[in-house]
């Protein structure tokens, strides 16, 4: 049984109020963020996916997967006003062998008006590899969210991996996401998978009610390690998606509603790399001109590269080597806005000497232009006592506690304590800074 004590940072902004947290080595916030929760879950959260309202409530959810060698759990986070948040609901992922990455989504994936939360599962239990879908039951609980109860622990999707769910593949899924990747009003599960042969690109589209047509499979050279969002990023009026593949090669694919989705472009680091190690891959406006960039971490140098589209299926970077240096393997990486800044910034985590840190650098140059010298020096935003695990931003109008101000989550795992005994934990911070309500005048006045 996975040991959870619950330790709870409550802040109001102006009271004067101090912080507790853990002894020596204590977690450091940049001047201008504030602690607001932290929990110990007795496993590392490596997976986070921010400002969902799964029972409708009014309340804003966080939702997170945490591991240790023994079990996979998901585990739902909610916010019930300003500054506090609270586990409402924990369930045991099926399988019984962990993975290296959260394949985690929260969609209404078979559009019958509830969220499901989607994961992937990578077992001997089931005999093959799945996708499971967890569905809120709004006459459960009292239509509220109930730890054991709402939403029901048994899944209420699996489906099967592989090529025609064949139980002798291994395809381990490493990504996901939910979305209308093809426009025609119905929501797709994306899947990213990594293992053996069947290195492939899995669709599903809903047919009704936890109900599924057949995939469409896409095999995908050497394994897929990340997916971004869905989202238009060209400007043709077709959304793509950003797959990156584990021999450090981008493609950028769409979907214009009719066969199968195809290749843009391809985005290759070195065309002759054969570094397997897994990156990563975010999308936002960092240069404030309100079309998205493709940020992704080069896990075989060690440096974040940004490209934008110059039109239609066209995509370019300005510099070959990369933006930066970020000094190490980034163990994972956010775009995020942060209010009265009028460009975005980067925020990656990984192992530096004694001590971990979250790092961020904010872009300051011109419109279009992504070069070293268009970013602030990277600097730490976050030190902690442990390795950073996952990373989410949420700053969306309401924020995630409704009081205005963005949050950033994330987690981290000891690496040499005993499970259930080091810094197994999930935080929650808050930018004091500004609000989005006195933001957006601030930044459009540049």
């Amino acid at each position: 049984m996975n040991r959870r004590c619950s330790l709870f940072l409550i802040l109001v902004a102006g009271m004067g109020m101090g912080v507790v947290v853990p002894a020596d080595p204590p977690v450091v916030v940049e001047p201008n963020w504030e602690i607001r929760f932290q929990q110990d879950i007795g496993q590392n959260a490596y997976a986070f996916v921010p400002g969902v309202d799964i029972d409708k409530d009014g309340f804003r959810e966080f939702v997170a997967i945490g591991r240790n060698s023994q079990q996979d759990t998901i585990y739902i986070f909610e916010s019930t006003g300003n500054d506090s948040y609270s586990q409402v609901w924990a369930a045991p992922r099926l399988g019984d062998e962990v993975l290296e990455r959260g394949p985690l989504a929260v969609g209404d994936s078979d559009g019958d008006g509830y969220l499901e939360i989607v994961v992937g599962d990578s077992g001997k239990t089931n005999d093959y590899d799945v996708v499971l879908a967890y569905e809120f039951d709004p006459g459960l609980a009292g239509g509220q969210i109930a730890g054991g109860q709402n939403p029901p622990p048994k899944p209420s999707t699996v489906l099967e991996l592989g090529l025609l769910g064949e139980a002798t593949t291994d395809t381990r899924p490493s990504a996901i996401q939910v979305a209308d990747w093809d426009q025609d009003g119905k929501n797709e599960i994306i899947v990213g998978t990594v293992n053996a042969e069947d290195r492939s690109l899995v669709i599903y589209e809903s047919t009704g009610s936890n109900a599924y047509a057949d995939p469409i499979i896409i095999p995908v050279e050497n394994g897929i390690s990340a997916l971004s969002p869905v989202a238009d990023i060209d400007g043709d009026g077709d959304l793509e998606l950003v797959v990156l593949a584990l021999n450090q090669v981008v493609l950028v694919m769409s979907w214009d509603g009719v066969g199968e989705p195809g290749i843009e472009s391809y985005l290759t680091f070195d065309p002759s790399a054969t570094n397997s190690t897994q990156g990563w891959i975010a999308l936002g406006d960092l240069d404030g001109n309100g079309t998205l960039e493709i940020i992704v971490s080069d896990a075989g140098v060690y440096t974040v590269r940004v490209y934008e589209a110059m039109g239609p299926d066209t995509y370019a970077t300005d510099e070959e080597g990369g933006v930066f240096a970020t000094g190490d393997r980034p163990d994972t990486l956010i775009y995020a806005k942060i209010p009265g800044q009028k460009g975005g910034s980067i925020i990656w985590g990984y192992d530096v000497g004694d001590n971990e840190e979250i790092f961020i650098a904010d872009h300051i140059g011109p419109e279009g232009s992504f070069t070293t010298a268009d970013f602030t020096p990277m600097r730490v935003l976050v030190d902690i006592p442990e390795e950073p695990e996952a990373l989410a931003f949420f700053g969306e109008p309401g924020t995630l506690d409704g009081d205005g101000y963005v949050d950033l989550i994330f987690g981290m795992r000891s690496a040499s304590a005993e499970e259930g005994e080091g810094d197994e934990e999930i935080y929650v911070v808050e930018y004091t800074g500004a609000s989005l309500d006195t933001a957006v005048d601030s930044w459009i006045l540049h």
